[in-house]
């Protein structure tokens, strides 16, 4: 007996992107690494944290992204110095 499946979604995926080509795979991908670097670069790590308040969990997001963006900086400044000389 076949079980009917649920089809979620447009069907024409292909109009909507563009046609597979070399062009295409490369705007993906830069746009994959930009998202990567946005959400892994700075911010929360990884794991299960367990807080006793709301405000105990806003301090952490915070300290943690606080933390994330002087290391960004840092990285960047490092960059900077390098090219100049």
């Amino acid at each position: 007996m076949d079980i009917p499946t649920k089809i979620i979604g447009k069907p024409n995926a292909i109009a909507k992107f563009g046609t597979p080509s070399a062009e295409n795979l490369e705007r993906a991908l830069a746009f994959n690494d930009g998202l990567s670097k946005a959400f892994l670069g700075y911010g929360m790590p990884k794991g299960v944290f367990r807080y006793k308040s709301h405000a105990d969990m806003n301090a952490h997001q915070e300290r943690c992204l606080v933390e994330g963006m002087a290391r960004l900086a840092r990285e960047r400044m490092a960059l900077a110095e390098a090219k100049s000389q």
